[in-house]
């Protein structure tokens, strides 16, 4: 990849001509940023490709927050 084929790659991308799940190698939670970073930067042993970082869905930590709260956690 260079300045001048990501361009051309976004663009088949959005165009729906090239489906770029299969490149997405490792999945990680939002809160494992530093685990995605490094799983990335050792591509040469974990064999990334893409690291995806996933975000928590709306309201997620402040369900979990609710719920600790009503078990005396926090």
């Amino acid at each position: 990849m260079d300045t001048f084929t990501t361009p051309r790659l976004l663009k088949l991308i959005t165009e729906g001509r090239l489906d770029a799940t299969p490149f997405a190698s490792h999945h990680f939670p939002i809160g494992e940023m530093t685990a995605a970073y490094d799983t990335f930067t050792d591509a040469a042993r974990t064999h990334a490709l893409k690291v995806v970082l996933e975000a928590a869905p709306a309201g997620h930590e402040l369900m979990e927050r609710q719920e600790a709260l009503v078990r005396g956690a926090v």
